[in-house]
């Protein structure tokens, strides 16, 4: 079995995500800490989840942390002086402790919004953005890093060199030509993997007087991420994408710039005073989350984080790794072929294309799940910019996490042969 010899000298931690015996068949030791993967199996076919770029699964703990504040808890936070409120404001406030200690963050740097696609309009907010305006992105970009800024300012798009990384020398030459606002790219692209030079990147806008944003959905679960090395001004991500719920996002904002922030939302609980005469807002980051929180989410996510922790970055990069190297090998005896280049840094992110003419690449994601019991995702991936500069209309994309056994690969291609015979 590949990777089992080599398997024996590695640390235990990252020996339990690789592999583990049970029965004769090699199964992944945290899949039973996701209840949903045994809870649509079937007897015949496990369920395999390889759409891990799109969302991912959510553990037992973060379903109980969910659950017992509805049915031990259920106040609101930073309201009240009754014992349900301050313990919801402790848990709540808990969970942003632990988002801070993820990304090397000050606490008061994090503020809560619904996800990455609202964190980045917050931006746009904030910035107060005028059609003048200079944003530089890349071509890679998900459309929510890509249509606010376009309809807020005048965006200009930096394309790929042929390694599916940012052309570092066109981006100087912009940052050069221009008076840039700000240059916006993601860590890691959602389609292909490929991970960015975003330190490198954020540097060079620096030394250009512009402000940096990394959008941070794709590799936030991946791998450890550290914003004061990187020295960015704004980062970004959602608590789905690293095993927490939807309706969580995260916008980090450097210490540096919420002195100045104007305030852009407004509601209750951001103002310590308003009457007819004064209003004083709260300061960061309370006065930058108006309303009621999504506070259950907020808590789960905390619990989410802690998972994380104890299955250690370690381990999950070691197992990605593993799983993209097996993944390749197979993907080379196949009749599908890599969609976009792969860059030596990347994430276990792969879109393929059919070598031969014609495949119908919605009908045979839905013939794998029916037939298979195999999700995977099919289309632009939301990322319409790309595919129109590669010439391509659709593609099929496969992403793993670290509940997905080195067997999934290969029932995966197993599969796909099989229906290819049928529907080519």
């Amino acid at each position: 079995m590949f990777f089992s010899a080599q398997a024996k000298h590695l640390p235990k931690r990252i020996r339990k995500i690789l592999l583990v015996k049970k029965g004769g068949a090699v199964l992944n030791a945290y899949q039973n800490d996701f209840p949903i993967i045994q809870n649509l199996s079937l007897d015949t076919q496990p369920y395999i989840f390889l759409d891990n770029a799109a969302t991912t699964l959510k553990p037992q703990t973060v379903i109980d942390a969910i659950t017992h504040y509805y049915t031990h808890c259920g106040a609101t936070v930073h309201r009240g002086s009754y014992k349900e409120s301050e313990r919801a404001t402790l848990m709540y406030e808990h969970s942003r402790s632990l988002v801070a200690q993820l990304i090397n963050a000050k606490k008061h740097e994090i503020i809560f919004t619904k996800g990455t696609t609202d964190s980045i309009h917050y931006i746009t907010e904030l910035l107060e953005l005028k059609k003048t305006d200079i944003v530089i992105n890349c071509r890679q970009e998900h459309h929510a890093n890509f249509i606010p800024w376009s309809e807020y300012a005048q965006l200009i798009t930096i394309d790929l060199s042929n390694d599916g990384v940012i052309d570092l020398a066109a981006l100087e030459m912009q940052l050069k030509k221009n008076k840039v606002k700000l240059v916006t790219i993601a860590y890691a692209s959602n389609v292909t993997g490929n991970v960015q030079p975003v330190k490198e990147i954020v540097a060079l806008a620096k030394q250009y007087k512009a402000l940096t944003c990394i959008d941070g959905a794709q590799v936030i679960s991946h791998r450890p991420v550290d914003v004061v090395e990187l020295d960015v001004d704004f980062f970004v991500f959602s608590a789905h994408k690293l095993f927490g719920p939807s309706g969580v996002g995260i916008l980090y904002i450097h210490d540096s710039l919420l002195i100045d922030l104007p305030h852009k939302r407004f509601g209750g609980g951001m103002v310590n005073v308003y009457n007819d005469s004064q209003k004083l807002f709260k300061r960061p980051p309370l006065g930058f989350e108006p309303g009621t929180p999504a506070i259950e989410a907020v808590i789960g996510f905390g619990k989410a984080i802690e998972y994380v922790q104890k299955v250690g970055f370690e381990a999950i990069m070691h197992h990605h790794s593993a799983w993209s190297t097996y993944f390749l090998r197979r993907l080379e005896c196949s009749s599908w072929t890599l969609a976009f280049p792969k860059s030596k840094d990347s994430l276990a992110i792969f879109t393929l294309r059919p070598k031969k003419a014609h495949v119908d690449l919605s009908y045979l994601t839905r013939m794998l799940s029916d037939t298979y019991n195999i999700a995977v995702n099919d289309g632009q991936q939301c990322c319409g910019p790309l595919y129109f500069a590669a010439d391509l209309s659709t593609g099929l994309r496969v992403s793993a996490h670290l509940y997905n056994p080195l067997s999934d690969a290969d029932y995966f291609f197993q599969c796909l042969n099989q229906l290819e015979f049928f529907i080519g």
